[in-house]
């Protein structure tokens, strides 16, 4: 990436900043956007979307612009199903692109599975992330910021070790020049067009606003039908929409991960509920993650301030029934 500026530009702080760049840039490459939830990273992912950066995996799109299935692959650590994800996405592009912000958890032991990595860090406000979960998602405003900080602690240790390209990016000055920033961006992705530059704007500009709207107004419908010792069912949908939602799974206070609730439940659509019955949920858990008795499982749809019906819940195996064969006392 050639990054040439006069001296005079060097002075403004744009909230932008490269780190280990090369020149020129490798060719092929992936473009994995790092921070911690709520941060901005849904917003990056969409800009780079725009710019014409498959963020998605040629998956159908969804509100977080995440690679669902690469991001549960790599969380299970299922290393053979996410290596396999990994060359179709290289066979597809030159460029692509990953998002998820839980991925600091496991990413220096999944740095090598990526063609060329180039990273987008985008850092907020500490308050601005705690008081947004406070508003969201009730959390507790100093034990949320406690929770942050340890995060970006996390977050700023990878980056110390990690000698691959990075844009450090603040998200306030991001959207306060969107320009200059679509304009960064545009240097990770492949060629974008001018349209594709206006675009990216624009998707910052309403991304914020309908972000705003989407996380206080609690308007999804859903149900957790089912949980059981290797799976977690139910379904979820926004009334009126026929778009899927994203659902988040947490075990006992912890992300197990998300997914797009789009699996069908045929009487959802012939009571008349949801126009398609493709809201449905199932989330698959490996042998070494199996629910065990007393387990407290929720789930929320993204966004949301409040769990599902009949969320949250404690796993309660069926007890087993006696054999007949067992001795009777006397």
């Amino acid at each position: 990436m050639t990054l040439d500026a006069d001296p005079q530009s060097a002075l403004v702080n744009t909230g932008l900043q490269w780190v280990n760049v090369t020149d020129p840039p490798d060719a092929e490459r992936t473009l994995i956007v790092l921070g911690v939830a709520r941060s901005g990273t849904t917003m990056v992912a969409g800009a780079l979307q725009q710019l014409g950066v498959d963020m998605m995996g040629g998956q159908k799109p969804n509100p977080v612009f995440e690679d669902l299935a690469l991001g549960h692959a790599l969380e299970a650590g299922d290393g053979t199903l996410a290596s396999r994800l990994i060359r179709e996405r290289n066979a597809g592009a030159a460029v692509w692109g990953w998002k998820r912000p839980s991925a600091i958890g496991y990413m220096r032991r999944s740095e090598r599975l990526f063609r060329n990595p180039c990273y987008v860090v985008v850092f907020r406000d500490l308050l601005a992330i705690a008081n947004r979960n406070r508003i969201s998602v009730q959390a507790n405003l100093l034990d949320n910021l406690d929770e942050t900080l340890a995060h970006y602690r996390r977050l700023l240790a990878f980056l110390r070790r990690s000698r691959r390209p990075m844009l450090l990016v603040s998200y306030e000055k991001a959207m306060l020049d969107r320009r200059a920033f679509v304009d960064a961006l545009a240097r990770l992705a492949a060629s974008p067009t001018p349209d594709q530059r206006l675009a990216a704007e624009e998707f910052i500009r309403t991304n914020s606003e309908a972000y705003l709207v989407s996380a206080r107004n609690w308007r999804a419908q859903g149900e957790l039908s089912s949980v059981e010792a290797d799976r977690v069912m139910g379904w979820a949908y926004v009334p009126g929409d026929a778009s899927p939602v994203v659902v988040r799974l947490t075990i006992n206070g912890r992300l197990f991960g998300t997914q797009v609730a789009d699996l069908p439940r045929p009487p959802l659509k012939a009571r008349g509920q949801h126009p398609t019955g493709l809201c449905g949920f199932n989330f698959r858990l490996p042998l070494n993650k199996r629910l065990q008795a007393g387990d407290r499982v929720s789930v929320r749809v993204v966004g949301e301030a409040q769990d599902v019906r009949l969320s949250p819940r404690r796993h309660r195996p069926e007890p087993e029934s006696a054999s007949e064969f067992t001795p009777q006392r006397d």
